[in-house]
């Protein structure tokens, strides 16, 4: 009794634990047990009583009735070979349940992994990308300051001192008609830089100012940055940023070879003034 008490205890954390294969096997055990104290009380009974009945005269004989071996009425071993099996398939069966978890849980991991891996490598990417732009933007800021100051030193030695710049008549305005004829060239010479043969300068030359005749030597649009300004503002443009990319000297470096430079050259004018703005 304390074996099938210590079994029933068994049964009890087993059920709390949710082990149902343990649960399981632990009913049919104790099952087993019970028949077992059964049986063996039966036996005990059935021995005390033929050994009164030893003592007693026979209804049909007075000689008292020979004492044979008590049999004990036990399932064949069979049947307990049959139980052992059914244990052995039970828990064959639960660690194939396991294992199969086991590599779901491995190749889902797997897959997470993957994915984190390559979500890190795009990130490089991207911040790589961004950091080759910032360093072409500065490396081309670096070459329109130093551009800058070579105009400026060749602008103080080709000017006598007494011969200052004077400011001279503004050239002549420019109707908005022109504005939008030019804007539409410009697209449409942006859409296929390697086949343009004319740059789409802006229009109008020179506003007059001191400043804008100062630096007319050294431009390379006949338009002033007055002018180029008043030109991309009345062509209604609404985003000056992505305006400035397309006039970026590099994206010119696809137009034909014999003019390549020039256009260049007017593209960066343009980019500068955009990117002011």
């Amino acid at each position: 009794m304390d074996h099938i008490a210590k079994l029933k205890s068994e049964l009890e954390q087993a059920k709390q634990a949710d082990d149902k294969a343990r649960v399981s096997r632990l009913v049919r055990m104790i099952g087993m047990e019970e028949r077992k104290a059964r049986m063996k009380a039966s036996r005990e009974e059935d021995a005390q009583r033929k050994a009164r009945e030893s003592f007693l005269p026979s209804s049909k004989s007075d000689t008292p009735r020979s004492r044979g071996p008590v049999a004990a009425k036990l399932p064949p071993m069979a049947y307990f070979n049959d139980f052992e099996d059914e244990v052995k398939r039970e828990e064959e069966a639960r660690q194939a349940a396991e294992r199969v978890r086991k590599e779901q849980e491995a190749r889902e991991a797997a897959e997470r992994a993957r994915q984190e891996e390559a979500r890190r490598k795009a990130e490089e990417r991207r911040q790589r990308e961004q950091d080759q732009q910032r360093q072409r933007d500065s490396k081309f800021r670096d070459q329109e300051r130093q551009r800058e100051r070579e105009q400026k030193k060749k602008s103080y030695r080709s000017t006598p001192a007494n011969t200052p710049a004077r400011a001279s008549p503004p050239a002549p305005a420019v109707t908005m008609p022109q504005i939008k004829d030019w804007y539409a060239f410009a697209e449409t010479c942006n859409r296929a830089r390697e086949k343009v043969q004319t740059f789409p300068v802006p229009p109008g030359g020179c506003c007059g100012s001191l400043a804008c005749v100062s630096r007319a030597k050294d431009r390379a649009n006949k338009a002033c940055e007055c002018n180029i300004r008043r030109c991309f503002r009345n062509a209604g443009i609404a985003n000056f940023k992505k305006e400035m990319l397309k006039w970026h000297p590099d994206k010119w470096s696809r137009s034909p070879e014999a003019k390549r430079d020039d256009f260049q050259k007017l593209a960066r004018e343009i980019f500068v003034v955009l990117k002011d703005m």
